[in-house]
């Protein structure tokens, strides 16, 4: 429900992997760049994913980033009100 179209590219860690999803976003014309993860019937990715996942974390780890110092230096866990304008107003403060 994220995509609206007009990206490029979707970048998403591996819990948005299923093949649906690398469907619609190929039907659609968006490069998909969400993370290949292992399954019980391939244990161990093979090289050609293992360097596509390293590509692909290169660029989210600029993302994570201001989200883990979001969530270790300033507390930001979890939202405490209900509605975007406040938490936004929340946000701001902090």
């Amino acid at each position: 429900h994220l995509v609206m179209g007009d990206e490029g590219a979707v970048y998403a860690d591996m819990a948005a992997s299923n093949h649906d999803r690398r469907a619609r976003l190929k039907a659609r014309g968006i490069r998909d760049r969400i993370m290949h993860l292992p399954h019980k019937t391939q244990p161990q990715l093979p090289p050609w994913k293992q360097r596509r996942n390293a590509l692909i974390s290169q660029t989210r780890r600029q993302v994570e980033k201001i989200f883990g110092t979001l969530k270790r230096r300033y507390g930001y866990r979890q939202v405490r009100y209900l509605g975007l304008m406040r938490n936004d107003n929340h946000l701001q403060l902090l």
